[in-house]
């Protein structure tokens, strides 16, 4: 990541831990794929005969 992504991920960290009323959880999880996809990278596939499927990470 960048210097300046990095900041912005930080601040909008920040920003949403300040909300005093919570998040509808449809939008937590979104937020939080969208931290599993900045941290992981793109581990997300499907297979033909898997509904939902996650790459092996450790394989290289």
């Amino acid at each position: 990541m960048t210097v300046s992504l990095d900041l912005k991920f930080v601040k909008a960290y920040k920003d949403l831990s300040d909300l005093e009323e919570s998040l509808a959880p449809d939008i937590m999880l979104k937020l939080y794929a969208y931290y599993k996809q900045a941290v992981l990278g793109n581990t997300f596939f499907m297979e033909e005969n898997d509904s939902i499927g996650y790459a092996d990470i450790t394989k290289n």
